[in-house]
């Protein structure tokens, strides 16, 4: 990527060249000069029509109606046109004279120019038409050049040289021989000498030619860098007033109409590129309904004859009811306001989006109810009270407008330091709304406003507008008739654009993305500050009037102020006389106090003692308790010893004194099922007897033993009848045995005589 110096690229350059020469003017005196330049070349007197048409033809550019109506309103204030009857213009004889002049002098800065190029053509004896390289080294070499180094070339002018391109001069030579190449380098190079005259005035007016071009927008190539994606494509959402909305929908007679149609023109030639939304409210199509409504009861019975249509304005009728009336005549005076209006009251919004305005669907009632906007309403109200009661606005109207003004406002960045950021504005014709905007941020300390004229904001959107090629060719090829020599104010303007690089340059820690930004924000920013309309007063008027009104509520508070401070000086001496009456109270407070406390310390060392008191009761009764807990508790263990070993004992002597239940169930589970009876009659009656000793109720053992008593009971009888089982099942094991011994003692008997058996008794 090109740069202009270590750190500036060729970019960020043209972006700041573009912002200072618009600050200096100079789009502005260019387009003074073309006009001059067109009318001169036609020699005759130019209508508006004619004077915008030449100028489209001569220099591939159209001007907006409304900055080309100002320049020639402004050249006639000068002197430099003079209005003939029809609305024709031409060039005072002086004048005229003067131009002729200055033409001549170009002219003749072109020729030096040439005859020096010549001479060192000549010089190099080669065979090559003069003419034709004279054209390719302006074409191909010169006035790239100057586009390339841009306003560095005011160094050349005070003296310094430039280094070409060497691509510059290859393509230059490119169009001749191989054989003169080196000669024809050598002769480029020559001729950029800054010590002859006709070089230096030869650059300084293609210098001031290229600012033109610099000066009317930028190229393509830069807007698509500066635009890379959909996010950082601007975006405006413009809030469309009522009668900017029927400027919008042509329902009225007003110098808004061409502003309308300018900005659609416009909004279609971006393409989306920054995008702009023309939305609407419900309640400004309300109020636009209403509006409406009032005009066909205006015309109720106005007849449509030529010197009413050509009267209407005198009679005080609204643009709205001149339109109908010229419609109407123009159609044979056949429609009814009812039927004319008809479309606009059934399908507003239906009309207002096949001109590009879309309803933007968001109730405003909570506004109405706000202190702040109350206020304002007021404010305002007041001041058209001022004015002739037929140029006063409605409280609806103001109220409307209040509304909407707060409603964007909100609908704001707390912060918005750039035009890009704002994105919601309020698209309006009304000085009186946008003199309250200017008075309000002027209050707030806001450099973006919210309120924007039609003719700025299509200005504003000027900036999106690429230059075209042969914009540029026929601006560049037209320099004998344009431009003067490079004059004090364009030495001026080429210090501040090489001041502003110089700055960004030695900004190192500012990336080329801020540097653009930061740039085109100032640009943005500089089309806003500048006036466009020449109602300029009357916003100055409403901003200074609000002003006033503000002042007066300070002097009145101040006023207030200053009453309040003779009542407290008469209030300090009343105080004076408290005091005194004071100190006396407080002296008494004091001994009162005093006494107040050498009483609670008596009652405190009393309750110290109390306290001593109960703690030794305390302590007392907490050794009584413990050592009754202590014998509770070892009382109990002794006796629960007892139980067991009781228990134990018992089981052991009772089978033998009942031979009969060992004899049934075994000695071991009898003697088990008689311990545990015991136990548990023997400890259930001891529960009984401590049952109201609290202290047994969390001591370890008694718990164990309650515990052992639940569980001891359900093993101690599974013992028992497992016992018995297996005793039973014991003792028929015994008596099948002794069966079978019998059998077979009885089996041995039938076969052999046993001769003992007689012997046993």
């Amino acid at each position: 990527m090109a740069t202009t110096g270590n750190f500036i690229t060729n970019e960020v350059a043209t972006l700041i060249e573009h912002v200072e020469l618009n600050r200096a003017g100079w789009w502005e005196d260019t387009i003074q000069r073309l006009v001059l330049s067109v009318v001169w070349e036609r020699g005759e007197p130019l209508g508006f029509a004619e004077i915008q048409g030449a100028l489209r033809d001569a220099y591939k550019r159209d001007v907006l109606e409304s900055k080309l109506v100002s320049i020639i309103d402004q050249l006639v204030g000068d002197e430099m046109l003079l209005r003939l009857p029809g609305d024709c213009y031409q060039l005072p004889l002086k004048k005229k004279k003067k131009f002729e002049e200055q033409v001549k002098a170009s002219e003749k800065i072109e020729t030096d120019a040439i005859e020096l190029f010549d001479e060192l053509l000549s010089a190099l004896s080669v065979d090559v038409d003069i003419d034709l390289c004279w054209e390719c080294f302006k074409d191909k070499f010169l006035t790239p050049l100057i586009k390339q180094v841009g306003a560095n070339a005011y160094d050349f002018l005070v003296g310094k040289s430039i280094d070409p391109d060497k691509a510059l001069l290859d393509n230059f030579v490119a169009s001749f021989d191989l054989e003169v190449h080196e000669g024809l380098r050598s002769l480029a190079v020559t001729f950029l000498d800054p010590k002859q005259p006709a070089v230096c005035a030869y650059i300084g007016r293609l210098l001031h030619a290229w600012f033109c071009v610099e000066a009317s927008g930028l190229p393509k190539e830069l807007l698509d860098k500066l635009n890379t994606g959909e996010k950082d494509r601007p975006h405006f959402r413009m809030f469309v007033d009522t009668n900017f909305l029927f400027s919008l929908l042509d329902l009225h007679d007003n110098p808004a109409n061409q502003a309308a149609e300018e900005l659609r023109e416009l909004v279609q030639i971006l393409d989306g590129n920054p995008k702009v939304e023309l939305v609407v409210t419900p309640e400004t199509i309300e109020e636009a309904k209403g509006s409406i409504g009032n005009t066909i009861s205006r015309l109720k019975g106005v007849t449509t004859t030529p010197n009413i249509v050509n009267a209407a304005a005198d009679l005080g009728l609204s643009g709205m009811a001149i339109r109908f009336l010229r419609q109407r005549y123009c159609a044979g005076g056949t429609s009814s306001p009812n039927e004319w209006f008809e479309p606009y009251l059934d399908n507003f919004i239906h009309t207002a989006r096949s001109k590009g305005v879309e309803l933007f669907n968001h109730k405003l009632d909570d506004y109405h109810l706000r202190q702040d906007v109350i206020d304002d309403i007021k404010d305002i109200d007041d001041h058209q009270k001022t004015k002739p009661e037929e140029r006063r606005k409605s409280y609806r109207t103001i109220a409307h407008d209040m509304v909407l003004w707060h409603f964007v406002k909100d609908k704001r960045s707390a912060y918005v330091e750039s035009p890009i950021d704002a994105r919601e504005w309020v698209l309006t014709v009304d000085f009186s709304l946008i003199g309250f905007d200017k008075y309000k941020h002027r209050s707030n300390g806001s450099t973006v406003p919210i309120c924007i004229h039609p003719s700025s904001f299509v200005q504003l959107l000027q900036f999106w507008v690429p230059r075209t090629k042969e914009f540029e060719e026929a601006m560049l090829g037209s320099l004998p008739v344009l431009f003067q020599e490079f004059d004090v104010k364009a030495e001026a303007t080429s210090l501040r654009i090489l001041s502003g690089i110089g700055r960004y340059e030695e900004s190192a820690d500012l990336s080329e993305e801020t540097i653009k930004k930061v740039v085109v924000d100032k640009a943005l920013r500089s089309r806003l500050e500048d006036p466009r309309e020449g109602d300029d007063d009357e916003v100055n008027l409403v901003r200074d009037a609000l002003i006033e009104a503000v002042n007066q509520k300070a002097e009145s508070e101040a006023r207030k102020v200053a009453e309040l401070g003779q009542a407290l000086v008469g209030r300090d001496e009343k105080i004076v006389l408290l005091k005194g009456e004071n100190d006396q109270l407080e002296k008494a407070a004091a001994e009162k106090s005093v006494l107040i406390e050498k009483t609670a310390s008596q009652l405190s060392s009393q309750d110290i003692l109390i306290e001593s008191l109960t703690s030794r009761v305390e302590g007392m009764e907490e050794e009584r308790t413990v050592g009754r807990r202590t014998l509770a508790q070892s009382l109990y263990c002794f006796l629960l010893v007892v139980i067991v070993g009781a228990s134990c004992g018992i089981g052991w002597i009772f089978p033998l004194w009942v031979p009969s239940i060992a004899k049934w169930g075994g000695h071991w589970p009898a003697a088990t099922l008689i311990s545990l009876i015991f136990y548990f009659v023997s400890h259930g009656l001891l529960e009984f007897g401590v049952r109201k000793e609290k202290c047994l109720a969390e001591y370890v053992v008694y718990k164990l033993a309650r515990r052992f008593r639940r569980w001891s009971w359900t093993v101690g009888i599974l013992g028992v009848a497992s016992a018995l089982y297996i005793n039973q099942m014991q003792k028929r094991i015994d008596e099948n045995g002794k069966r079978s011994e019998t059998i077979n003692l009885s089996s041995t008997n039938l076969s052999v005589q046993v001769p003992e058996k007689k012997e046993v008794p």
